[in-house]
């Protein structure tokens, strides 16, 4: 089952936005551990940008040079969200380093993986491929 994606509504329409909850100084401050577990996951420079929801490569590297100067958008904050969630999990499930480092990358039989590492469905399946990894982890004691 695929979990509903977080309904974001425009600011304009009086919705409480994460960006109204988390100043952006804060949010550029936390960037550089996402980039820090993106690294540890072995991801390249576009896989991040992918898994960050930047439109490109080149985007993604002009903002991680300066995080300050960039706004981060609502889905953008949700996916290091979800990328710090996803490496607590892991980080609590094994005890050795090397699996809780390896385990993105390496092939899973569960059905939402479909015999693919779960590094493909972050950087294949948007905001709601980062949401259902969460939630498949979260669904074991």
């Amino acid at each position: 089952m695929k979990p509903k994606e977080p309904e974001l509504k425009s600011e304009a329409e009086g919705a409480l936005t994460l960006r109204s909850t988390f100043k952006n100084s804060d949010v550029a401050m936390v960037f550089p551990g996402i980039v820090k577990i993106l690294n540890i996951w072995k991801c390249s420079d576009n896989d991040k940008s992918m898994i960050l929801g930047f439109e490109s490569e080149e985007t993604f590297l002009t903002m991680h040079s300066d995080p300050e100067r960039h706004t981060f958008s609502d889905d953008q904050i949700l996916r290091m969200s979800y990328i710090l969630n996803i490496y607590r999990v892991l980080h609590n499930f094994f005890s050795n380093p090397e699996s809780q480092n390896n385990w993105v990358n390496k092939p899973n039989k569960a059905a939402i993986f479909k015999g693919k590492p779960a590094i493909e469905l972050m950087k294949n399946g948007g905001l709601s491929g980062l949401a259902s990894i969460a939630h498949y982890l979260h669904s074991f004691p």
